[in-house]
């Protein structure tokens, strides 16, 4: 029977040859896309990354009260004047001493790693899919860095070495959830009347 052409293989088994050919090329990449951009958006949630269980990302510096970048928030607020203070002996009028800290939130204190008030890194995550392929990506420049550590330019002026808080990549957690999906695709083609 392996010797005789497709043509004269019973019409059912055609049908569902096709159908598999059709999950392979098209459906089950795109399952396989939306699993793996699920799976490492979770990750932002659990603030670290599941590969063979979780691997916590090393804390931010703007939860740290210690650090100078505490409560820091990128674009934040913007100083537009001076608060002002009157002498109580001379009555002049100087800039207070106490000002508010530009660019300082409350909830940039409390904010998990690598999100931002519009979660764009979180948002960028994309898949491709199609001719049996998958890609996930992001368009932020940023991503890489973050996702794989190295130096960047703070504001265009300090280098500063940021550590690795991977959130996209290679998991074990992954695999078995796509192991689980192809299966599960596959078992719907077979068991169709």
């Amino acid at each position: 029977m392996a010797n005789k052409p497709l043509n004269n293989l019973p019409d059912d088994l055609r049908h569902k040859l096709r159908m598999i050919n059709q999950a392979v090329k098209r459906d089950i990449p795109i399952v396989i896309g939306k699993t793996a951009v699920d799976q490492f958006r979770e990750n932002f949630r659990l603030e670290g990354f599941l590969n063979g269980g979780l691997h916590k990302w090393k804390d931010v510096k703007r939860r740290d009260s210690k650090s100078p970048w505490y409560g820091f928030e990128y674009k934040g607020e913007h100083r537009t004047s001076y608060k002002l203070s009157r002498d109580r002996k001379t009555g002049k009028t100087k800039k207070a001493q106490k000002q508010k800290l530009l660019n300082f939130s409350v909830t940039a204190t409390v904010r998990k790693p690598l999100s931002s008030k519009r979660m764009e890194l979180y948002n960028s995550l994309r898949y491709t899919a199609g001719a049996g392929m998958v890609s996930i990506s992001s368009d932020k420049p940023y991503a890489q860095v973050h996702n794989e550590g190295g130096t960047i330019q703070v504001f265009g002026k300090h280098p500063v070495k940021l550590p690795a808080r991977p959130f996209m990549g290679q998991s074990k957690e992954l695999d078995t959830k796509v192991s689980q999906e192809i299966e599960k695709q596959l078992n719907n083609i077979f068991n169709q009347q």
